[in-house]
């Protein structure tokens, strides 16, 4: 019996020397004899990541900021008493900072998570919830921005077609708005 697995033993030991030697082959350029061992995986993550470290450090900053200043931005026009009148244009800034908000604090830490670990994240589920959350936000940004444009267009515009007509009464909203705020007028 001590025979048999002295053997075994034995023979353990040659097939792991046999493997090492066989591995040791395999990775050796035979025209230089010099050892051809790939990089780990950590290794190239951490290159491309000291690579792109200005992006991180940008990234950083700007999430910091937006974060910061989108909230804000939220308690602010929150707490404005002046704006409730204009209350369509409060609700957009509003929208607009929300879904700011939740980039900086959404998106913009997984890219960051996603430049250093640029090779090793293997969470398929995370990667697409946050890749969608991030069109999300993109697609809600531009359509915001667009209905903001447009509400300020119409504004400018009715502005300006009331002050081109002929009507000399209140309807010149912008010479009656300069009136106010400047000096120049009331000395006149």
């Amino acid at each position: 019996m001590e025979k048999s697995t002295t053997v075994d033993v034995h023979n353990f030991q040659e097939e792991k020397y046999s493997n090492i030697v066989r591995n040791f082959s395999l990775q050796l350029n035979v025209s230089t004899f010099v050892l051809t061992l790939s990089p780990l995986l950590g290794d190239i993550e951490y290159k491309e990541f000291v690579r792109r470290s200005s992006d991180f450090a940008i990234l950083i900053i700007l999430l910091l900021i937006g974060t910061v200043g989108n909230a804000h931005t939220i308690l602010v026009y929150w707490r404005v008493s002046d704006m409730r009148e204009r209350f369509h244009i409060r609700t957009l800034i509003i929208w607009l900072s929300a879904v700011d908000l939740t980039t900086c604090a959404v998106v913009m830490p997984f890219e960051a998570i996603a430049i250093r670990f640029s090779y090793s994240i293997s969470s398929n589920a995370a990667c697409k919830l946050f890749r969608s959350v991030a069109h999300i936000t993109i697609v809600s940004s531009w359509l915001i921005l667009t209905v903001i444009g447009h509400e300020r267009y119409t504004s400018i515009h009715g502005v300006l077609v009331a002050a081109k007509s002929e009507v000399h009464s209140t309807t010149c909203t912008i010479t009656s708005w300069l009136k106010r705020k400047t000096t120049f007028f009331s000395i006149i």
